[in-house]
């Protein structure tokens, strides 16, 4: 069943009511003028005429007042929005969200992601690179594949960070997830081998310093009654095959060689959860232990978790186990519903106002022109 919702121009609204309090006290002003009169003796035919003359011409300027009332109900513009059945969900969100999440996609390009792995991808066994396997598997967590339980994030800000030897946004925080698959599609493993490192740590602080930046900016908007988008939580989804190892050409650079345990504190702080993805198997050995266990440690510190999957192609399903856990219900921001042509049907009143008016004006002129006989 469709919606009906009625509205009015309230400005026009506003200057027809100002139009008839000046007409109102010029009425005033003038009814309270008195025209020179004489007197002279009654005669019956006169006053029987003029009498008869003062009924029709009431009348007339009845009519004549009813034409300027719609002319004034027309100006307001009387309007109803009449809700139509939406047939897909591109119409349906066609909305601009108005709050929702932050996340920032943190991906390794290091040179071991040119390793070919063997991947269980939707029941067929497929070989590919790392950094295919990655790019494909993050395309589907972006846009959604039902098939693989990934509903997509059409109503959350999405940036993307790709690091090795130090971290290279690719695409800051944005709704326009078309842009950002343009971008992912562009990631290529690092070639060069001065620019090769897994700088983990760099790149967490680094992408957590560009979400705070983004509330702070949103914050600021928000206090100035500029319309922003309110960041309910932030994450970062942090995907590599390796460990914390910074560039030997870094090593008198202490932000670039930042520990991984500091940067997950300053994440805390600033109210980002950390997931992070291993996709290399051998991440379970045993004389890696200590490293494993201080992934897990960071993880939980800011409250999100670590996983390491046996076979590459599980990554798919990691991603859907934190869309389930990391799933906003959003409103939308207030688009008016002139804005919105494919969810709203506008009908308007103001013609029938307009040709009701010329109507009543018609029959005015007409009877007074006619039909009224004035006596001289």
């Amino acid at each position: 069943m469709s919606d009906i919702f009625f509205e009015i121009d309230r400005i026009a609204l506003i200057l027809a009511g100002a139009a008839i309090l000046l007409g109102y006290f010029l009425w005033r002003s003038f009814s309270s003028y008195t025209d020179p009169y004489l007197f002279f003796s009654s005669l019956s035919s006169s006053d029987s005429a003029e009498n008869n003359k003062s009924k029709k011409w009431d009348g007339t300027q009845g009519l004549r007042y009813v034409s300027l009332g719609l002319l004034l109900l027309a100006f307001i513009d009387p309007h109803f929005f009449i809700s139509r059945e939406l047939s897909n969900e591109k119409e349906k969100g066609e909305g601009i969200p108005a709050e929702g999440l932050a996340i920032y996609l943190l991906l390794d390009q290091s040179g071991s992601m040119s390793e070919e792995v063997s991947a269980n991808l939707k029941g067929q066994r497929v070989t590919m690179t790392k950094e295919d396997l990655l790019k494909k598997v993050t395309q589907d967590f972006i846009l959604g594949d039902p098939s693989q339980g990934l509903k997509g994030r059409p109503h959350d800000l999405i940036g993307l960070v790709a690091f090795a030897r130090v971290p290279d946004i690719l695409s800051p925080l944005t709704l326009d997830h078309q842009e950002l698959l343009k971008q992912l599609s562009h990631l290529q493993v690092i070639q060069k081998k001065e620019e090769d490192g897994t700088a983990m740590g760099y790149a967490i602080f680094k992408t957590t310093s560009m979400i705070a930046a983004t509330k702070h900016f949103a914050k600021e908007l928000s206090q100035k009654g500029s319309p922003s988008y309110n960041i309910k939580n932030s994450i970062i989804i942090l995907i590599t095959d390796g460990l914390q190892d910074p560039s030997i050409l870094d090593k008198e650079s202490r932000l670039r060689n930042i520990g991984l345990e500091q940067a997950a504190r300053f994440a805390k702080e600033n109210g980002v959860r950390l997931y992070l993805i291993n996709i290399d198997p051998r991440t379970y050995a045993e004389d890696l232990a200590p490293q494993r266990k201080q992934m897990e440690k960071i993880t939980h510190l800011t409250g999100g978790r670590l996983y390491i999957v046996n076979d590459p192609g599980d990554l798919a399903q990691i991603y859907a186990d934190i869309d389930r856990l990391q799933r906003s219900v959003l409103p939308q921001i207030g688009l008016s519903k002139k804005d919105q042509p494919n969810a709203y049907r506008r009908f308007s009143l103001y013609p029938y106002f307009i040709l009701l008016s010329m109507f009543f004006l018609g029959c005015s002129i007409l009877l007074e022109t006619v039909f009224v006989r004035k006596v001289p």
